[in-house]
């Protein structure tokens, strides 16, 4: 009796099996594989000219299911999307668990700004049929776009502007005349403004509330000719630019500055 038992359960078990193993991957389907992982973004050029073009690199290390596409962002300071981005060689690499991808960033013509641009790898994977993409931690570069520039030299100076101070001199100032120098910087389009206030500061409030002439030295910065006085030196504490905007005629520089207190100022600027 027992070998006949025995028998019975070496002829079953063969065809038992395989349909305990379909049931269990039926209950139990392959775990997705791990997303890209992505080393770094690094850009060629991180001051370009506008209009010009510079390479990215995306340094993939490891994506188990295979690179398949690459998406991305670009935004500028107010979030705008300025210029536009062509992925050169994405057949070469798709598939591949690893890997360089190699992107072409363009500027806008005759706009200056901070670009960052985000990217994000993405594989290709099979669950239950569908299909699913798995993606990198986004990973992004800044680009500044800059325009050429030329304005260093001296300039004579014509300011009128006032002041919020009861005690001030000259208030309303007109037509101050003046002179400055403006001097490169190692920064494209950014200069070194001798006087940001081309003696207004002086003309208020000298023998007021100091007793040497001052002169607020700062940054002029000259974006695709939008100008700006970014900043200055001044001897008041917690002085400083609130709003600023200008532009460039027939190389004559028009600029208006507003401080922290109100007093506001416009320097007319013809080269010498």
């Amino acid at each position: 009796m027992k070998k006949l038992i025995t028998l019975i359960f070496s002829i079953c078990v063969p065809f038992i099996i395989p349909s305990c193993v379909d049931d269990y991957k039926d209950a139990n389907p392959p775990r997705l594989k791990d997303a890209p992982a992505v080393a770094s973004v690094s850009v060629q050029d991180l001051i370009i000219t506008d209009g010009t073009s510079t390479t990215i690199t995306i340094s993939v290390v490891d994506a188990p299911a295979g690179i398949d596409s690459v998406g991305y962002s670009i935004a500028d300071e107010n979030g705008d999307e300025l210029g536009t981005i062509a992925i050169t060689n994405l057949e070469a690499v798709r598939g591949k668990q690893e890997g360089e991808i190699i992107a072409t960033y363009t500027s806008e013509p005759g706009v200056a700004a901070v670009i960052t641009i985000t990217f994000i790898v993405y594989d290709k994977q099979l669950s239950e049929g569908e299909v699913v993409r798995k993606e990198s931690v986004p990973q992004g570069v800044q680009i500044e776009v800059v325009c050429p520039s030329d304005l260093a030299g001296t300039y004579s100076t014509s300011t009128s502007g006032s002041s919020t101070d009861g005690g001030a001199n000259n208030n309303p100032l007109s037509r101050l005349v003046s002179e400055i120098v403006l001097t490169g910087t190692e920064t494209p389009g950014e200069y070194t403004i001798s006087d940001a206030s081309a003696g207004a500061y002086d003309a208020w409030y000298l023998g007021v509330y100091y007793a040497e002439p001052t002169a607020l030295s700062g940054i002029l910065k000259d974006a695709c000719g939008s100008i700006t006085i970014k900043e200055f030196e001044s001897p008041f504490d917690g002085d400083g630019v609130v709003s600023s905007g200008g532009s460039i005629d027939n190389g004559v520089i028009t600029v208006n500055v507003v401080n922290v207190y109100g007093d506001e100022w416009t320097i007319i600027m013809t080269p010498k």
